[in-house]
Parts: structure tokens; C-alpha cells; sequence
């Protein structure tokens, strides 16, 4: 079942390249019938149903999967919740699944802002912006400024962190 399961998951992948999201989401759901709980599965069609526009299904997806054995997997599905979330504008229930992605990574919550993942610098740093508390913010400037200060950063994302640091400082 795992072997068919790991078929019917890579047949799902290639509908999605064929952009034919009913036949991928069909196919999903085959492959976890047969490997329940597979992360990687799991991750993937949650990753698709974002990509779709289809929060609460992706939300659900990425929860199952917060529990996988492997941080990484973890740490992905943490991360993809806070997405998900965010986009539901459950601000709170994204910054709970920000924190625990920054936990499953090891990393302290007081910890400094340049030992925290590219992408959880940016995504948590956007959202504590959107916060009124005074400590909230601080947290979101530091974490801002430290992708802003990445050589590797993405440039859309750079200017879309200066803009948020300048309102931050106003």
C-alpha cells in the first residue's frame, strides 16, 4: 500500500503540472487512503490547495501534519499553517503556528532575529507588524531589518519589509 500510495502521490504531482487540479486532488486523496499520514503527501497537496487559493483545506492538510516524526516536516507544516492562517486573517492562530515553526527549529523566543529561517523572519516579522502592541512591533522591526539585511533576500519581499519598517518608525 505505501508503494502505491507513493505512486498515486507522484501521479497526483504530475496533474498538478498538467494543471489539472481536480484529477491532482483526486489522486491525493487516493495516495493518503493508502499511506495515511504520509507528510510529504500531505505537505504537498497542502502547498497546492495554498497555491489554489483554497485556505481552509490547506489549513487542515498542514495541521494534520504538525505531528510528522521529522522536524523538517514539522517545521514546514508549522510554517504552512501560519500561510494559511494569515490568509484567513486568524491573526493570532498564525502567529501559534509561526511560534511553534520557530520551537520545532529549536529557536528561543527571545532569541536574536538573524538566527531565525529567511522565511519566518519575514512571514512572522509581516504579521507582528499588523499588531498594536508596542512589543509586537519591536519584535517585527528586528525581525524585518534582519531579512531586509540578508544579501540572498528576495528584492519584492526586501522593499515590502522597508515599507513595513518605515510605518513601523512613524
Amino acid at each position: 500500500p505505501v508503494g502505491a500510495g507513493l505512486l498515486a502521490a507522484t501521479c497526483a504531482r504530475v496533474a498538478l503540472l498538467a494543471q489539472e487540479p481536480a484529477e491532482a486532488r483526486r489522486r491525493f486523496a487516493l495516495a493518503l487512503r493508502l499511506a495515511p499520514g504520509e507528510p510529504t503527501t500531505q505537505l504537498t497537496w497542502a502547498a497546492a490547495e495554498l497555491a489554489a487559493g483554497n485556505e481552509r483545506r490547506a489549513a487542515e492538510l498542514y495541521e494534520a501534519t504538525t505531528g510528522a516524526p521529522a522536524a523538517r516536516d514539522r517545521y514546514l507544516a508549522w510554517l504552512g499553517l501560519g500561510v494559511a492562517r494569515g490568509r484567513l486573517h486568524d491573526r493570532p492562530g498564525a502567529e501559534q503556528a509561526y511560534r511553534a515553526a520557530a520551537k520545532t527549529r529549536g529557536l528561543a523566543a527571545a532569541g536574536p532575529p538573524e538566527q531565525v529561517p529567511p522565511e519566518l523572519q519575514f512571514n512572522l516579522g509581516v504579521l507582528l507588524a499588523t499588531f498594536t502592541d508596542p512589543a509586537d512591533r519591536a519584535e517585527a522591526r528586528g525581525l524585518l531589518q534582519a531579512y531586509a539585511a540578508r544579501p540572498e533576500a528576495d528584492e519584492l519581499r526586501r522593499l515590502r519589509c522597508r515599507q513595513l519598517l518605515l510605518e513601523l518608525s512613524e
